[in-house]
């Protein structure tokens, strides 16, 4: 079977699969479970008005909010029925696309033996690469103690990846798609990424501004602070001080953009 075709099953693959593969990991009510996450993707999918008159009923995202505002960021969040809703729902209306977009310009790509999926939820964008880069070693990365990473880690079983907590070396090509505003201090973080890695090429999706479990109002860099509105260029302007261009692929509003070592 060829790798797109391969590729275009883990892109339909269904909410009925992924809880099949989830319950091994975490306890859930499916039907519960299944509507949380059809309301998580009409959330996401929303205008940002949509958004705001909703956002009262985002339970996970408003405990996440108030124990930033405390000072205690509270990343219990990250786990129970709430976040396996979100998994699926990130899947579906954000990284499905961007592995879509990589699918279109894959003949643009110079070749890469290697590749990191930063923060790789439940393995379907990992599963997704090894299918679009089938002599490529992939690795995705997430938190050891997660569910997401029991659920990844049977995933790459199937499909043809391992997991790690964090990239160990070199990889040829990083993937990172709704990862960097989960860190507090992401350009910290992107520089330790880039020095670990030393990738050719880094694929990004990030959306510091917007309001989501795990992001921050605003962010830390050495002593100072940015906000989220301005976090998004702050992120850029260090990827070309460590010798980075971005390489316009065509792809609608640049997402993911592609950013090459010059």
């Amino acid at each position: 079977m060829a790798a797109e075709s391969r590729f275009k099953r883990i892109s339909s693959i269904t909410i009925k699969e992924y809880m099949m593969l989830c319950r091994d990991f975490v306890e859930f009510d499916e039907a519960e479970m299944e509507l949380l996450a059809v309301a998580a993707i009409r959330y996401y999918k929303g205008s940002s008005q949509e958004r705001a008159r909703s956002r009262h009923l985002q339970s996970a995202e408003s405990r996440w909010y108030k124990s930033v505002r405390r000072g205690r960021p509270d990343y219990s969040v990250y786990e129970g029925l709430e976040m396996v809703a979100e998994m699926w729902a990130c899947w579906r209306v954000y990284s499905r696309g961007y592995l879509l977009s990589v699918e279109k310009v894959l003949h643009l790509l110079p070749p890469a033996s290697s590749i990191a999926d930063l923060g790789c939820g439940c393995g379907h964008t990992a599963a997704s690469l090894a299918l679009l880069f089938p002599q490529s070693r992939v690795v995705g990365t997430n938190i050891p103690t997660s569910f997401q990473y029991g659920v990844a880690g049977r995933m790459g079983l199937i499909h043809g990846f391992k997991m790690a907590e964090e990239p160990d070396g070199h990889f040829d090509l990083v993937f990172a798609s709704e990862y960097f505003e989960h860190h507090e201090r992401p350009l910290e973080h992107l520089g330790q990424v880039v020095s670990v890695c030393s990738p050719k090429v880094m694929i990004v999706a990030n959306s510091f501004n917007s309001m989501s479990v795990g992001h921050f109002p605003e962010y830390r860099n050495g002593d100072g602070v940015i906000r989220a509105e301005s976090a998004g260029r702050a992120f850029n302007l260090k990827l070309k001080g460590l010798g980075y261009e971005m390489v316009k692929m065509g792809l609608w509003n640049n997402r993911p953009a592609f950013w090459v070592k010059q």
